[in-house]
């Protein structure tokens, strides 16, 4: 517009128009109203919250912007424009008024898992003709994070209903610690370990050296090999490993994480351990080379469940990892669902 009018003005100038000349100063005058409209800045406060900041994947999460705007302030051609990993969202308040907090709400994206970036926020402000904008950087940035979606997985499930009786069937029952010996007392001792059977029949105060017992523990095995699983067998992969750590750390159970690439421990408090092992299954990739077989390290104890598309049969898995006091074997893909897979898991015995 600006270029017109000079060109309009110059023509006028050398052509002796009068017409040219009053349309050009028409267009440079527009500009220069619109330049003062949205000079200055920013009057307004803007802030944004993400509620909730974790959702499984396909939930709901929204973006709370408030606005306000200070008495005296110019209140029209306001534009809020928010960005969730680079995609722009444009609200529009209106007129808010003046000294008052007005509420702008925008659904974010769940359709997929991941740490979402959300920001800047920019306050914008235009003319009615589109001529000057002026964009100021009024809010930092945040994040949603987007977990697996959820599914329900029975701590104890997984033992087929053929197992014979062993250590693997009450691998999940609650229970007191495991008696691993008995001693004579040190001080620092609880007095409620006190062995009285055994401090009656050496005369010598003997207390039960307790362990935590070696069933409490969970370890789901996520195969992270590039090109084992396609990406939707995939999700589906991350969605029971995330239904079986969850339902562990839910009843007061150890449970570890591991990939073929990472370890990720949880402890045994459930909203703590549940958050960390989530937060990271909302960015597992497939990352690892595809050759080579898939460890856990000498330190696996109680259960271990193997999340795969193909993998080895029971037995085979067993005389594999020796450390783990029971392997399950779950293969997703070929008709296989997340569902399928965990329905099979709950209606065992366990």
């Amino acid at each position: 517009m600006l270029g017109t009018a000079v060109l309009l003005l110059a023509a006028g100038w050398w052509t002796r128009l009068g017409l040219l000349m009053v349309l050009g100063a028409a267009g440079a005058a527009l500009v220069l109203c619109a330049l003062v409209l949205v000079a200055g800045p920013a009057t307004a406060e803007l802030t944004r919250s993400v509620r909730p900041g974790r959702v499984a994947r396909g939930g709901t999460a929204t973006a709370v912007l408030r606005l306000r705007v200070p008495a005296g302030a110019r209140r029209a051609g306001f534009a809020v424009l928010d960005h969730v990993d680079g995609v722009p969202y444009v609200l529009r308040p209106g007129r808010p008024a003046a000294a008052s907090v007005t509420v702008l709400e925008h659904r974010l994206p769940t359709d997929a898992r991941g740490r979402f970036r959300l920001g800047p926020l920019i306050l914008h402000r235009g003319d009615a003709l589109g001529l000057a904008r002026h964009r100021t950087v009024v809010g930092g940035p945040a994040e949603l994070i987007v977990h697996p979606r959820r599914r329900l997985a029975r701590s104890g499930g997984g033992i087929g209903p053929a197992e014979p009786e062993g250590p693997a069937a009450g691998l999940f029952r609650q229970g007191s610690d495991d008696l691993r010996d008995v001693r004579e007392y040190l001080p620092g001792d609880e007095t409620r370990h006190l062995h009285w059977k055994a401090t009656a029949h050496t005369g010598r105060l003997m207390v039960r050296d307790l362990a935590e017992p070696r069933q409490s523990m969970l370890t789901v095995l996520l195969d992270t090999r590039a090109g084992v699983m396609d990406a939707p067998v995939f999700e589906e992969a991350v969605e029971v490993a995330a239904a079986l750590l969850d339902a562990a750390l839910t009843a007061g159970h150890r449970a570890r994480l591991r990939t073929a690439t990472s370890t990720v421990v949880a402890a045994d408090e459930a909203i703590d351990g549940r958050r960390r092992i989530l937060d990271v299954l909302a960015e597992v990739r497939p990352d690892a080379p595809a050759a080579g077989a898939l460890g856990v390290g000498a330190e696996t104890v109680g259960r271990l469940a193997i999340v795969t598309a193909t993998g080895p049969d029971r037995v085979v898995a067993r005389q594999r990892y020796p450390a783990a006091a029971d392997v399950v074997v779950l293969a997703v893909g070929a008709g296989r669902t997340a569902e399928a897979v965990l329905r099979t898991w709950n209606g065992s015995r366990g």
